[in-house]
């Protein structure tokens, strides 16, 4: 498409091409009546599959008004392509900036502070990004970034996640594992900002296999390699808010990218290391703590942890279970003792017993008077506790 160089599309002049991706053009223009400069996106008409992808940016990103999402000044057809104005942004793509090097963690903090907004305005309007890279991440002043390229947006409610040919559609090394066999949701755009958070604080992304395949594979099967451990500067509190976004399970990490650089501002800004840890369940809104997270694949180590766990309760559980038991047929046995009218005293070792004659008679049979039967009738029986006087006292109040 070089010979629209110099064509007129409107009011604009295409001057040349800034770059080229995988299913449309962009080049830089001259807007003739505002006198400024513009970018034009562009996507020929033979590609149906890629107009389908076009329409659904522009109508997406026609009602996404946020400050961090690069606006569309205009659209519409020229000959038998599409296209679509944006501002230019003249300091290229935050891709170039990471080309140099990791960025400081206040200015990676800044950065991922936009993008969550960002994001969250089109998650809050049904839609998810689907393709968080730093290609698509603008750089106007340094400060101020832009989300761009909203090609594969796609609607939260919709069920279709592949391109008619079969492909999953998506950059490999931003993409969350469980987008092989399910659909996008805020979660996977949550783990693709988690990616490149690694990336802007160590240089690198966290999964690189020499084919898309094997990356992909790498997201399914591997655990990211600590980020301190590729950039000291990186302290145990930010590393776990990072490892957090990258958890396999969509459950076990952040659940907004709100909740995200929220956790991520708080370990860099919190006292001691304790916080850090707290700061990640405190960003999590109390309904999504309240509730019950999807059952996890069934795995192995899941499994094992499962039946230690069962052990353990079954320890806690059976123990008191049994001493309970153990010791109520002790006072079982004393209370039957106490029915056939056997008092049991502990005699002091010191105190001299009466040696027991062939005359002992037995509960049934009638005892002869003395003075200490003669006290338990007139006041006390020593062998149930309490005194007879209360004894019908309680008769008489039934």
């Amino acid at each position: 498409m070089c010979e629209l160089v110099g064509a007129t599309i409107g009011q604009y002049i295409i001057q040349s091409r800034l770059a080229r991706g995988g299913m449309s053009d962009v080049y830089l223009a001259c807007d003739m009546e505002k006198d400024k400069r513009v970018a034009i996106k562009l996507v020929h008409h033979r590609d149906e599959e890629n107009c389908k992808r076009f329409r659904r940016e522009v109508r997406a990103v026609a009602h996404l008004h946020h400050e961090h999402i690069l606006p569309i000044l205009d659209c519409g057809e020229y000959g038998p392509w599409y296209y679509m104005v944006t501002p230019y942004i003249e300091h290229g793509t935050l891709h170039e900036r990471l080309a140099k090097g990791p960025l400081s963690l206040e200015e990676a903090g800044d950065i991922l502070s936009q993008l969550a907004g960002a994001l969250q305005c089109a998650h809050d309007h049904g839609v998810v990004h689907r393709d968080i890279k730093p290609s698509n991440v603008l750089l106007q002043d340094g400060k101020h970034v832009y989300l761009a390229d909203f090609g594969l947006v796609k609607g939260i409610k919709e069920d279709h996640t592949v391109t008619q040919t079969g492909y999953i559609v998506g950059t490999p090394e931003y993409m969350a594992p469980e987008l092989v066999d399910q659909p996008a949701t805020v979660s996977s755009d949550v783990y693709a900002l988690g990616v490149l958070l690694y990336q802007m604080t160590t240089g690198r992304v966290p999964f690189k296999g020499n084919t898309p395949v094997a990356t992909v594979w790498k997201h399914l099967r591997d655990e990211p390699e600590s980020p301190s451990k590729l950039n000291p500067v990186v302290t145990s509190r930010v590393e776990r808010v990072i490892l957090r976004a990258l958890a396999k399970e969509p459950w076990q990490r952040l659940q907004t990218t709100c909740e995200l650089a929220q956790a991520f501002h708080h370990a860099l800004t919190s006292s001691d290391s304790m916080n850090a840890t707290l700061a990640v369940d405190a960003c999590r809104p109390l309904v999504s703590r309240l509730s019950t997270p999807p059952a996890a694949p069934k795995r192995r180590r899941q499994l094992f942890l499962g039946a230690v766990a069962a052990l353990l309760v079954g320890m806690l559980y059976v123990g008191p279970v049994l001493l309970i038991s153990f010791t109520s047929s002790i006072q079982g046995e004393h209370a039957g003792l106490l029915d056939a009218g056997i008092t049991v005293r502990s005699v002091p070792t010191s105190t001299p017993t009466a040696t027991p004659t062939s005359k002992t008679l037995s509960p049934s049979s009638p005892k002869q008077a003395n003075p200490i039967d003669k006290e338990k009738k007139q006041g006390h029986d020593n062998s149930h506790g309490y005194d007879n006087h209360d004894h019908q006292k309680g008769k008489q109040n039934y």
